[in-house]
């Protein structure tokens, strides 16, 4: 895992032909320049369907469904001081320890990118936004779907392509997933 800042993130995600929205690198909107397709998806109130969540969306897209095939993928933090305080340093202190010793503070260098050999803690990345109702973006590797986690408790996953829209549509129906009105 490899920690960025604001704008080294933005470097990463304009070379996948993704764009931030708003000057203020602090409060980041990443969108596809144009075409694109979604879906909203309620975050469970379950923490352990919640995880699951997080788990199905890194594996959207993947070959085969095979763990092996995670290329690995950039969470953006974006705003993650929005509970009460007695939730935010579990939060907090959880997210300190997932980044290790080196980790610095979330507010230098909020984005963490990870490798292909780092789905556990990728998906740990990822859980902690669904757990805490925080606001985040995971973006894979290929770049082919943004996925923002916010605090009003759902996420939403947009695709470059329809086909790959109704495919992962089609993914969370069969997996039981509720889907909210999308495009």
């Amino acid at each position: 895992m490899e920690l960025l800042t604001s704008a080294s993130a933005k470097a990463w995600c304009e070379a996948k032909q993704l764009f931030v929205r708003r000057e203020d690198l602090a409060r980041p909107r990443l969108q596809f320049d144009e075409g694109a397709h979604a879906i909203r998806i309620p975050v469970p109130a379950s923490a352990l369907h919640a995880v699951a969540l997080a788990y199905v969306i890194i594996m959207t897209g993947v070959i085969d469904d095979d763990e092996r095939n995670v290329d690995g993928g950039l969470i953006w933090m974006v705003d993650w001081d929005i509970g009460s305080d007695t939730h935010e340093r579990v939060g907090l202190s959880l997210l300190s320890a997932m980044r290790g010793a080196s980790g610095g503070d979330v507010l230098e260098r909020p984005c963490q990118l990870f490798c292909e050999n780092e789905l556990a803690v990728l998906h740990t990345a990822l859980a902690l936004p669904l757990l805490f109702q925080w606001d985040a973006f995971f973006v894979p590797i290929s770049g082919e779907f943004i996925a923002f986690a916010s605090h009003d408790g759902f996420v939403d996953l947009t695709f470059r392509s329809r086909s790959a829209a109704d495919e992962a549509r089609n993914r969370f129906q069969q997996g039981k997933w509720e889907l909210v009105a999308t495009d």
